[in-house]
């Protein structure tokens, strides 16, 4: 359909008795109303963000009266008042899709604790031998279940006084601290380092 609507644009046809050029009529709609079987636009964004049921995205924007037209409105009407106050009842938007509808809408809520930012810590640390300078480079990493210190060459040269998330999921940069005790931490990630 729509490179049938490019050609037509492009040779200039006339369509109609009236012989209206094709840019006289919405044509934009069309291509994602035959995709998702509503001329509902509303609806047919629904289908498209993700809810696999047209017909209870056709329900979902009637009863709320939705007339989104972009992602970002389709993401204020998921946080709006109608959608969270029906969205509480277990029947809607029907009572066999109230869980893909459960589910469609926490994929749209962003997670707790899940934006990345540069994060400062730092650590006391017991060295096995020699104290490394300050501002020396080491690395970080769990060992038997305990968060070790290794030179830049991978030497075991400190066990770590603090309990560190091993599954955590971001970047990090450690030195020996301006206190030799300690090492200086720079985490790249989200709040996830610290373990429990």
């Amino acid at each position: 359909m729509e490179a049938i609507r490019v050609r037509a644009a492009a040779n200039g046809d006339k369509v109609g008795d009236f012989n209206f050029a094709l840019e006289d009529y919405e044509l934009g709609y069309a291509v994602p109303a035959v995709a998702t079987g509503t001329l509902n636009r509303s609806a047919s964004i629904l289908i498209q963000a993700g809810f696999n049921s047209r017909l209870a995205a056709i329900k979902a924007v009637g009863d709320t009266g939705a007339t989104f037209q972009t992602a970002q409105e389709l993401r204020q009407w998921l946080n709006s008042e109608a959608v969270a106050a029906r969205s509480a009842l277990p029947d809607w938007p029907t009572i066999e899709t109230k869980a893909m509808w459960t589910e469609f809408v926490q994929s749209f809520t962003p997670h707790e604790n899940r934006t990345w930012a540069d994060r400062r810590y730092w650590a006391n640390v017991a060295w096995l031998a020699a104290t490394p300078p300050s501002g020396t480079p080491v690395q970080v990493h769990h060992w038997n279940g305990q968060p070790r210190v290794l030179s830049s060459d991978g030497a075991f040269i400190g066990n770590l006084q603090a309990a560190l998330n091993p599954g955590r999921a971001g970047l990090l940069r450690a030195n020996v601290g301006e206190d030799v005790g300690r090492i200086d931490i720079t985490y790249l990630g989200l709040a996830d380092f610290a373990g429990e």
